[in-house]
């Protein structure tokens, strides 16, 4: 049988790791005993890691990656032809 191959999230470096852990421990004697809640809170161990992923903008490859510089663009700008007005056709009434 082929095994399947299942994707996994990004590795976390272990002192975040250690940080989650902590944060977890944390809540849960903060939750079974509620006086220990300014002692945790004074060792600063309810502090949640507050980095988010920053968000991608328009015009970039990724949030601040730009896309490859290309000296020469395979595309040609073409300008517009504007006309001020409409277009009058004589037409001479005196035919042969």
């Amino acid at each position: 049988m082929p095994s399947q191959l299942q994707q996994t999230p990004p590795p976390i470096s272990l002192p975040e790791q250690v940080g989650v852990v902590r944060l977890g421990i944390s809540r849960a004697l903060q939750n079974w005993e509620l006086g220990l809640r300014p002692y945790l809170k004074s060792a600063r161990h309810l502090t949640r890691d507050s980095r988010m992923v920053e968000r991608k903008k328009r015009g970039r490859a990724k949030a601040r990656k730009s896309f490859q510089w290309v000296k020469r663009s395979m595309c040609k700008i073409t300008v517009p032809l504007v006309v001020a007005g409409p277009l009058l056709f004589v037409v001479n009434s005196q035919s042969a």
